[in-house]
């Protein structure tokens, strides 16, 4: 079976462009994961309250305006 295998030659230009596109990915997950945490320290940063209100309130509260992500997010807001 292994002499039915062929090589694939790939061009070095090619190899390049697939390791700048796994790098920009690599980074826009790094930047989205940043901007969750900060937005995240703010919230809590400017609404103290938001800790005290717990997981269950919070996700009453956002039930009706996030209909999928409502327990994601307080889940999210709450945890430190």
């Amino acid at each position: 079976m292994p002499e039915s295998l062929r090589t694939v030659e790939v061009p070095e230009a090619q190899v390049a462009e697939l390791s700048m596109l796994c790098g920009f990915d690599d980074d826009l997950a790094k930047q989205a994961t940043t901007t969750s945490n900060r937005i995240r320290g703010l919230l809590t940063h400017i609404h103290p309250a938001l800790r005290q209100a717990g997981e269950t309130r919070i996700g009453a509260l956002l039930r009706k305006h996030a209909p999928r992500a409502w327990n994601r997010w307080a889940w999210d807001i709450t945890a430190t």
